[in-house]
C-alpha cells in the first residue's frame, strides 16, 4: 500500500511541477537565442532586460514550487475534508509523513537540477567554454594531498543540501500540525507558529553572536582560533558534519511532533 501511496503522490506532483520546469527551460533557451542577435540598439536592450526578468521569475518559481506545492498537498491531504479518506487508508501516520517528505525533497532536488540546466543553456557557447577552462585550471592547481578533502567537501555539501531540504519541508509540516492544535483559525495559527519559530531562531542566533564577540574580546576563544588556523581542513569537516547532525536532529524532532499530532491529536471537525 505504501508503494501505491508513493505512486499516487508522485503522479500528483508530476501533473504540476513539469509544467513549471518546462517553462523555465524554454525561457532560458529563448534568453540564449536572443544573445545571438545582440546589438547596441535600445530595442534590443529592452527585450534583453525583459527576458532576464522573465528568467529570474522562472527561477524563483522553480525553487518555490516544491515548497508551495508540498505545503498545499500536506495540508489538503491531512487536515481538510480529503483527510477523512486519507486517514482511512491502511497506512500509518509515519508512512504518510515519509511519503510526503521524500516526495517533496525529491522534487526539490529536481528543481536544483533544472536550475543548473537552465544556467548551462544560458551560458552555452564561449561563456561555458571559458568557465570550463577556468575550472580545469583551478583543479590542476590543487595539490594531490588535498584532493581527498575536496571530494569529502563535495559529499558533505551535497548531504547538507539534502538534509536541509528535509528540514525545510518538515518545518512547514510542523507548523501546519501545530496550527491544527488550535480550535479556530488554524491556517493563521500555523503562520503564527512559523514566525514564532523564526523569531526564536533569530534570538538564539543573536545571543550566540554576541556571546562569541564577548568571548573573543576576553581572549577565551583564542586557543580555538589557533587550533582552527593550524587545522583548517579538519575544522571545516567538523563544522560541516556538525551542521548535518544538528539539522538532522531538528528534522527528527519535527517528524516526531508531526507523527504525535497525526496519531494522538487529529481532529478534522
Amino acid at each position: 500500500m505504501v508503494k501505491k501511496l508513493f505512486k499516487h503522490e508522485f503522479l500528483a506532483w508530476l501533473r504540476v511541477l513539469p509544467i513549471i520546469y518546462g517553462i523555465t527551460l524554454i525561457v532560458a533557451a529563448m534568453h540564449r537565442l536572443l544573445q545571438f542577435f545582440e546589438t547596441d540598439s535600445v530595442y534590443y536592450n529592452v527585450v534583453f532586460i525583459s527576458a532576464s526578468v522573465m528568467y529570474g521569475i522562472a527561477l524563483v518559481a522553480t525553487l518555490a514550487a516544491p515548497v508551495v506545492f508540498g505545503i498545499q498537498r500536506f495540508y489538503k491531504n491531512m487536515f481538510t475534508g480529503e483527510g477523512y479518506l486519507t486517514h482511512t487508508l491502511p497506512v500509518t501516520p509515519t508512512n504518510h509523513l515519509w511519503v510526503k517528505g521524500l516526495t517533496a525533497v525529491a522534487f526539490s532536488m529536481i528543481s536544483f537540477i533544472v536550475l543548473d540546466i537552465s544556467v548551462v543553456i544560458i551560458a552555452a557557447g564561449d561563456v561555458l567554454t571559458e568557465l570550463w577552462k577556468a575550472a580545469a585550471y583551478l583543479w590542476n592547481l590543487i595539490q594531490p594531498e588535498y584532493i581527498a578533502d575536496i571530494v569529502f567537501y563535495f559529499i558533505e555539501a551535497l548531504l547538507f543540501v539534502v538534509v536541509s531540504c528535509f528540514f525545510m519541508h518538515y518545518l512547514y509540516f510542523t507548523c501546519i500540525c501545530a496550527g491544527h492544535l488550535f480550535k479556530k483559525n488554524r491556517v493563521l495559527a500555523a503562520v503564527g507558529v512559523y514566525f514564532g519559530l523564526y523569531m526564536i531562531t533569530q534570538v538564539i542566533g543573536t545571543v550566540l553572536v554576541v556571546l562569541t564577540m564577548v568571548l573573543t574580546e576576553t581572549g577565551a576563544l583564542q586557543p580555538l582560533f589557533d587550533w582552527f588556523y593550524e587545522h583548517t581542513l579538519e575544522a571545516i569537516h567538523i563544522g560541516a558534519c556538525g551542521s548535518i547532525v544538528i539539522y538532522s536532529g531538528l528534522t527528527a524532532a519535527y517528524f516526531l511532533f508531526c507523527r504525535y499530532v497525526l496519531t494522538k491529536k487529529l481532529n478534522l471537525e
